[in-house]
């Protein structure tokens, strides 16, 4: 058991129920037994999550997307598909804003019969709505300072799981850090600030200090150590069944009972149940 001293070793809920923080490894291994297993495709877990994105994104904007403006920062990993998917749901409610893509630009086109990457479906979805789609170092080149504080917040989703794992600092993500840490546009991210490793939540280059963070399935425990850069943290549901999370050692199914996100904190240090 914890001691008053001690950090928190796991998240609740407002309730008061306790949700583990998993390792970047057991994330990963979760997700692959989604789509193994059970089926689910990486379109179906991304649009699930994109709803929850896309609700804290409207409690973001004073609960509705109307004439918001959004800019999204995405990776071609499931964070960014996340973030441009939950940005296609705050543009069809009303929103305008822009894409801007930490990656080269999918080339493929997309067809009823073709099989594409993610990352492609999401952008040729938001292309065909308007959003128009430049790549990072092009922003970085020409006076992003104007389009990000032009915008009344940022999604983020640069978390590249791989690459964070290795602590692999890259010089484009440490100089968008910079800017955004810099500008008053509060950053909404997915999975994970980057900057941090998280496993531990130790810095490893220039961290990102997010408004919010939305995890997916179960909260990374880096998380725990880093609450000054994760802001607000939400908890998405990912259609993740019962018998998976216990596999895991978690029960938490019962806390989407009422919605799939629920907001969540460091589970500080108490004698009994949180009220």
């Amino acid at each position: 058991m914890n001691t008053p001293d001690s950090a928190p070793t796991s998240f609740r809920t407002k309730d008061g129920t306790l949700v583990a923080g998993i390792t970047l490894e057991q994330l990963e291994s979760m997700w692959g037994t989604l789509t193994s297993r059970f089926g689910l495709s990486l379109t179906q877990l991304v649009e699930a999550c994109s709803y929850s994105m896309a609700m804290v994104a409207r409690f973001a904007l004073g609960q509705s997307a109307l004439e918001g403006k959004v800019v999204t920062f995405a990776s071609d990993c499931p964070a960014g598909w996340v973030a441009l998917a939950a940005m296609r749901h705050l543009i069809t409610a009303g929103a305008d804003g822009v894409v801007v893509l930490g990656c080269p630009a999918p080339a493929q086109a997309v067809s009823e019969a073709s099989e594409v990457s993610e990352l492609a479906r999401q952008v040729f979805t938001l292309e065909n709505l308007g959003i128009p789609v430049i790549e990072l170092e092009d922003l970085l080149a020409d006076a992003p300072d104007k389009i990000i504080e032009s915008c009344h917040m940022a999604l983020y989703g640069m978390f590249e799981r791989r690459l964070e794992a290795a602590n692999d600092a890259q010089s484009l993500a440490c100089k968008l850090n910079s800017l955004l840490n810099e500008a008053a546009t509060p950053v909404h991210c997915v999975e994970s600030p980057t900057g941090i490793d998280p496993n531990s939540g130790q810095a490893t280059t220039i961290p990102l200090y997010a408004s919010s963070t939305l995890s997916l399935t179960c909260p990374l425990q880096g998380l725990l150590r880093a609450k000054d850069l994760v802001g607000r943290h939400y908890l998405a549901d990912t259609s993740c069944p019962r018998d998976l999370y216990q596999q895991f050692g978690l029960d938490i199914t019962k806390i989407f009972a009422e919605q799939p996100v629920v907001q969540i904190f460091p589970a500080e240090v108490v004698p009994h149940a949180v009220a």
